[in-house]
């Protein structure tokens, strides 16, 4: 048995230090003792690492991220859930600010928003969901689940029709309703002129990068 430790440490702007130390007894092969000779016994070893070290980071990556985001304010909400791609969370926020939420809604992070929506753009829900749960390592109690991650994008679709439609596009197609409504800098906008000797440089800068490394006989 090993002691594996995982530090995260922060020091901000104004010398404030945010820290938080995971800490865990591990069965990890010594390094005089990793088996070098065999590619199951090599793999062997580096599984057992590997888990470990996903482990401890996803446990410390929670803890340091409850942390920076806690506060003292008894006038505040402690038990939002975030879910974000390090991982599921607890944050504290205002209680005006958390009135358009439901009980049990957590807030979803930019980025794994954008990870999920892209997602689903190619695969099923359900296929999502799988596969980010397995690419994650999330486990029971934090685990995706297909219908979640529709709901999730219904939501963000619909917002995105409101915001057509309040600005005078088809909320389906995202066509102009009245073109003749439209803003001057997208029916007529302002192109800069290029010289003819600007775009010949242009244009001879990509011959250029097209001829490199083929043979003469296929070079412009």
């Amino acid at each position: 048995m090993a002691k594996l430790e995982y530090i995260i440490r922060t020091t901000l702007a104004d010398g404030t230090v945010v820290e938080k130390t995971v800490s865990k007894e591990c069965d990890l092969t010594h390094p005089d003792k990793i088996d070098r000779k065999t590619l199951k016994g090599l793999l062997s070893d580096i599984d057992k690492y590997e888990k470990a070290l996903i482990s401890m980071r996803k446990e410390a990556e929670k803890e340091f991220t409850e942390a920076v985001f806690a506060s003292g304010d008894v006038k505040k909400s402690p038990n939002r859930a975030v879910d974000a791609e390090i991982g599921r969370f607890s944050i504290t926020i205002d209680d005006a600010f958390d009135t358009f939420l439901t009980p049990k809604q957590r807030l979803v992070s930019f980025s794994l928003e954008e990870l999920t929506l892209t997602m689903v753009t190619e695969l099923s829900y359900r296929k999502s969901a799988k596969l980010l749960n397995r690419v994650m390592h999330r486990e029971e109690g934090a685990l995706f689940h297909h219908r979640t991650i529709a709901d999730h994008a219904e939501s963000v679709s619909k917002s995105v029709s409101e915001v057509l439609s309040s600005n005078g596009f088809d909320p389906d197609m995202a066509i102009p309703l009245n073109v003749e409504a439209l803003l001057p800098s997208i029916t007529k906008p302002k192109v800069t002129d290029t010289s003819n000797e600007q775009w010949n440089t242009i244009i001879s800068d990509m011959i250029d990068t097209y001829n490199i490394g083929r043979p003469v006989e296929e070079q412009i």
